[in-house]
């Protein structure tokens, strides 16, 4: 999939248009588009699998953090796969591609605003559905 996401942004290349946002966001929306394309012909996203999936050798200091976020990992996954398609993927963009609420919004292609205000419901329910218990990791600044 990755060969196909480059190939689809050389064959359009000539549709970036540096006036929508910068060439980072741009290339993300084609890979998502790619995705989409591929999601479209399966059952069940890859994605969606990776999410139960962990780490072979994480380090000790890291044992703690991972069995919080085990204990809340089926709720997590669940709160996630409830929300909104746009709510979650704006969500994953920020929290695990590390782009800036207006990159996110110019991969799926809404307003700034309108990616502000859909992050802000995401992590509402996100907090909500964790609730006070939650690892600290897990309600931080990304969500």
């Amino acid at each position: 999939m990755l060969a196909e996401a480059w190939l689809r942004a050389y064959a359009g290349r000539g549709t970036y248009d540096p006036a929508r946002g910068p060439v980072r966001a741009w290339l993300f929306g084609v890979a998502r588009n790619v995705l989409a394309a591929h999601w479209r012909g399966q059952e069940r996203p890859a994605a969606a699998a990776a999410l139960a999936g962990e780490a072979s050798s994480d380090p000790w200091h890291a044992v703690d953090r991972r069995l919080d976020a085990a204990a809340v990992a089926p709720l997590m996954r669940r709160t996630l796969a409830e929300l909104p398609a746009v709510e979650r993927e704006l969500l994953l963009l920020i929290a695990w591609e590390q782009l800036s609420p207006t990159e996110a919004a110019a991969v799926v292609g809404v307003p700034a605003g309108t990616a502000r205000s859909r992050l802000h419901r995401a992590r509402t329910r996100l907090r909500a559905a964790l609730g006070p218990s939650a690892p600290l990791s897990l309600t931080g600044d990304f969500v």
